[in-house]
């Protein structure tokens, strides 16, 4: 893995708010639901204003708090809480927001299984086919987690270390 650049501005919460929004077929929000929220963060040197919505992630913003961005790669990953020192992550895959491990996401590995089966259960194929395609898709899902732990590990020490 390469190393990241790591670049810190300080910001300040203009704009916090937590909604649910239910998505899917019509009994879904019964059984799920996304926790959303919107944030605007206010550069203190600029000026400019950095809206953004996160999708399950419970933040702790308020209006007027005093945070760092952290970026890695001109990417927002994560802030500081300047009264705490506590750092959050903005997302839930580095892997996804940063260039690295395999670009697919669940919904994928979900899909492939699936056809997989299917295409296995249709022509008779035997049951070595049908574990071959189950533990090569669960060998993708386990490399990605190791990626995004690896990642979380390394920008963990970065963000301390400063």
């Amino acid at each position: 893995m390469k190393n990241f650049s790591v670049a810190y501005t300080n910001a300040t919460v203009t704009y916090s708010t937590k909604y649910n929004q239910n998505t899917g077929f019509y009994i879904y929000h019964v059984f799920f639901s996304n926790l959303l929220q919107d944030a605007v963060f206010t550069l203190d040197e600029t000026g400019e204003e950095f809206p953004s919505t996160y999708k399950n992630l419970n933040l702790l913003l308020y209006p007027g708090q005093k945070v760092s961005l952290v970026s890695i790669d001109d990417k927002v990953i994560a802030y500081i809480d300047k009264a705490t020192g506590n750092f959050y992550y903005l997302t839930n895959n580095l892997q996804r927001d940063l260039p690295y491990g395999l670009p697919l996401n669940w919904r994928v590995i979900v899909a492939l299984a699936i056809l997989g089966f299917f295409v296995s259960s249709t022509y008779d194929y035997n049951d070595i086919f049908k574990a071959v395609i189950f533990g090569s898709l669960f060998c993708l899902w386990f490399y990605q987690r190791i990626i995004n732990f690896i990642l979380e590990r390394k920008i963990d020490k970065l963000i301390i270390s400063k």
